[in-house]
């Protein structure tokens, strides 16, 4: 089967003009959404506006773009760069309500049936199913405008479209379109959800009216991650502590998602992902890595007499190791690429010089990991963000031309980054901003002396054997 220019690896522009398109045509829906969709205040919380929704949108097109890549043999990189030239007719949808709201004022918010805002759209197991087959056109009675139904309707249609322009197969058609329905219905009724899987887990059963698919959601987000000490790592959070921690909880559960479908996408496209993979996650630099993350956290908490996990639910650690495994991936390329010339006259065992990754590709994942990093660390607070952009400004300042005329000053930045690293562990065990205290500041200093040990004692030694 020939692929179609639109959908060929040569339509790909590269990732960062990629990038920059989809982002610039999320803000612009995220802006007409806004005003036409309403909920609460009118306006997104920070959070939502600069990471859900855009985390929530790669992850549809990269799960469609893997569906082609699947059932038509489409290449990933041709799927993503056709899907990135529609996403511009997603602006019609909003446009469409805020057209029809003419005269009207502007369209109604989304009501919890109290003349108050409801959390998020809720709807009960049966009425779950019925969007799930007939692409979030039904039930009507879901307190969503009818342009957002009619966009999750189009994106299943046009799933189905392309499939069957591929292959005239009509499973394969249906497959994508049913496919592309459930993703977007997840998306879009997110809470229903994940108050439907808290019920069917504690054995509750699917058929659940709204006000008790209310409460599984309150449920689920309660005691967890993003409802214990919601205030103090996320200060400029302003709201109900149930709406702040239902938003937050869909934010992390997504970056998880994306993490985990980037991984695949890494495989996908990678041949010699399994060698890269080895030199990345087995060495010395990897065990350092989750020394100062997690040993000091330990640590830290040893010394306090602190040492609990409650309320630390599976999806924040799953988000802490997949921050960790990007830190780690981007770090391993990037020296990788900075020694290239060296590594290849020594003919040294390192990815890119041997040629598992080309230099292009290498850039483009280093790009991917380092932003997966500061997404990932923005949900799990802001002191984790802090602490995690002081090791990635102290690790790239360590990679400085200059440096060799004063060798010991990168040295000293990776002493820094180091502790910074080990303070991004403590805040998210200790799931606190409050954590500066004295024992706090010990332990960060252990790391970084510990990083000074390697840098003047271990690395010498090994050069010497």
């Amino acid at each position: 089967m020939i692929t179609p220019s639109f959908l060929s690896a040569r339509s790909w522009p590269g990732f960062r003009p990629w990038l920059a398109t989809v982002l610039g045509s999320v803000a612009v829906f995220e802006f007409l959404a806004a005003i036409a969709w309403p909920a609460g205040r009118g306006i997104p919380d920070l959070t939502t506006a600069i990471v859900t929704v855009p985390v929530a949108t790669l992850l549809a097109m990269l799960i469609v773009a893997f569906l082609w890549s699947f059932l038509a043999q489409v290449p990933l990189s041709g799927g993503l760069s056709f899907v990135s030239k529609l996403l511009p007719l997603a602006w019609i949808f909003p446009l469409f309500d805020l057209i029809r709201s003419l005269g009207f004022g502007v369209a109604s918010p989304i009501l919890d049936g109290k003349g108050g805002n409801a959390l998020a759209p809720i709807i009960d197991g049966n009425g779950y199913l019925l969007a799930l087959v007939t692409g979030g056109l039904l039930p009507l009675d879901t307190g969503i405008m009818a342009g957002m139904r009619l966009g999750m309707f189009a994106g299943a249609v046009c799933a189905g479209l392309v499939a069957w322009a591929l292959t005239k197969n009509a499973w394969k058609t249906l497959v994508s379109a049913f496919v592309m329905s459930g993703v977007l219905v997840k998306l879009v009724y997110f809470a229903s959800a994940l108050g439907l899987w808290q019920r069917i887990t504690h054995g509750s059963g699917w058929a659940a009216g709204e006000p008790g698919v209310s409460r599984s959601i309150l449920l689920a987000v309660t005691n967890g991650y993003w409802w214990s000490n919601i205030y103090d790592r996320f200060p400029s959070a302003v709201d109900v502590q149930a709406a702040i921690a239902l938003r937050l909880t869909t934010a992390g559960l997504l970056v998880v998602g994306l993490g985990l479908v980037l991984a695949v996408a890494f495989i996908w496209t990678v041949p010699a992902w399994k060698r890269v993979c080895r030199h990345v996650y087995r060495s010395w630099s990897m065990l350092d890595l989750a020394l100062y993350a997690v040993g000091g956290g330990v640590l830290y908490a040893l010394f306090t007499k602190s040492f609990r996990l409650t309320g630390m639910d599976w999806s924040a650690f799953a988000l802490f190791l997949l921050l960790l495994a990007a830190l780690r991936l981007a770090s391993a390329l990037e020296r990788s690429l900075s020694r290239l010339r060296e590594d290849e006259r020594a003919n040294a065992d390192q990815p890119v010089a041997r040629g598992d990754v080309s230099p292009d590709v290498a850039e483009d994942v280093i790009s991917v990991a380092l932003l997966y990093v500061l997404v990932s660390s923005w949900v799990l607070g802001w002191p984790v963000f802090a602490a995690v952009l002081v090791h990635l400004a102290a690790s790239h300042l360590t990679r400085d031309r200059s440096w060799p005329v004063w060798p010991w000053l990168a040295t000293v930045f990776r002493s820094v980054g180091a502790a910074a690293l080990t303070l991004s562990g403590l805040f998210f065990i200790t799931q606190s901003a409050n954590t500066l205290t004295v024992a706090a500041i010990a332990v960060c200093c252990l790391a970084a002396a510990h990083r000074l040990v390697v840098e003047f004692a271990w690395i010498p030694w090994k050069s010497r054997h």
